[in-house]
């Protein structure tokens, strides 16, 4: 039988409830996803759903707290589709955050991949037996944090990367990902001038990355998507 954990987008995009509305709208357009759970920074555990439906008229001076869903509708790790799909019909809410034993979020699922499960397939977007169409092997850089000498450890030239939340103690978060033509500028830039939901975690000392150099812009496309949909692991080939 089918367990989340099994169909769930492991790369958790998330927001936390003081982020600004306006922040979180751009945020969910830049990543070309409708919705995103809103977690409590310090327990990481889920507080609300925030949507672009939720992101509507005048936001000037409201956050993400005054416009999230609340309460969050999850679902464990260990459910299987079918308590997914109940739940989902119960709240109505398309998504779901997944957590574990501890209700911590660990990641994410969609009423299409509760369909998708139902009809046999185990992993968002794709057949369990069939590798993402497209997608190309990326050799990922080593977790490194985001400081000034950090960046030189990502490959030189074009590629996507991704930005971490790592607390002390907690699952790291998927905060940020992008292709970018010139990887350590990019990163550079990010560590100089960070967006304010980047700059909080940044001044704690809890923003990592992981890149991987992707020379051709087809691929780029193609790989942050298999990123931000979750097909791809984002450990390196040769770690098991």
């Amino acid at each position: 039988m089918t367990t989340i954990r099994e169909i769930m987008t492991r790369q958790l995009f998330s927001c936390v409830p003081e982020d600004s509305a306006n922040d979180a709208l751009e945020y969910l357009m830049m990543l070309n996803i409708h919705a995103a759970p809103v977690l409590d920074p310090a327990t990481h555990e889920p507080k609300g759903m925030i949507s672009l439906s939720d992101l509507t008229g005048r936001l000037d001076g409201e956050t993400v707290e005054q416009r999230m869903s609340y309460p969050a509708a999850f679902v464990l790790q260990t459910a299987t589709a079918g308590e997914a799909a109940r739940v989902i019909a119960h709240t109505g809410f398309h998504h779901l955050v997944v957590v574990d034993g501890k209700h911590r979020a660990v990641g994410f699922i969609s009423a299409i991949d509760v369909i998708r499960a139902q009809q046999g397939w185990t992993r968002p977007g794709a057949p369990s037996s069939e590798p993402p169409p497209g997608s190309p092997e990326l050799e990922w850089s080593g977790d490194e944090a985001l400081t000034e000498t950090g960046v030189l450890a990502a490959p030189e030239g074009p590629g996507v990367f991704v930005l971490l939340r790592v607390p002390l103690d907690q699952p790291s978060t998927v905060v940020w990902a992008q292709s970018a033509t010139d990887l350590r500028g990019r990163l550079t830039d990010l560590f100089e001038d960070p967006p304010p939901r980047l700059a909080r975690h940044l001044e704690r000392g809890q923003l990592h990355f992981r890149a991987a150099a992707v020379p051709d812009e087809g691929q780029r496309r193609r790989a942050l998507l298999s990123v931000l949909e979750g097909s791809f692991g984002l450990e390196p080939p040769d770690v098991p």
